[in-house]
């Protein structure tokens, strides 16, 4: 967890079986959403026409904005729940049991 949350846990929350007082001893507070959006941009339409996912997933991508990590525009669901983890609102648990281990490497749309 330190690895993804830069060296730190400060802010991790962990989802607590018998919960705790600020929870109500339900282990969890609330619910939230991860996920991820593609809206597709005229640059799109030929690759999409041609059924090039690859080159789809691509320019998706390239629409990070590296400067906001809380835009999530051309992030995976995954990055959302990491995100969000790191806000404290997603245990990593939860995280890495609807997703992937943190570990993991992610997928960039690799050979199929």
């Amino acid at each position: 967890m330190k690895a993804v949350n830069g060296g730190t846990l400060s802010g991790i929350f962990l989802r607590r079986p018998g919960g705790c007082p600020h929870c109500s001893q339900r282990g969890a507070m609330g619910r939230t959403v991860c996920a991820e959006i593609l809206q597709p941009t005229l640059d799109m339409l030929p690759a999409i026409a041609a059924g090039d996912s690859r080159e789809v997933w691509r320019q998706w991508r390239a629409t990070i904005n590296h400067a906001d990590p809380a835009d999530m525009t051309g992030r995976t669901a995954f990055e959302h729940a990491l995100w969000k983890m790191r806000q404290g609102l997603v245990s990593p648990v939860d995280l890495e049991a609807e997703f992937h281990y943190l570990d993991e490497a992610p997928f960039e749309g690799g050979a199929s």
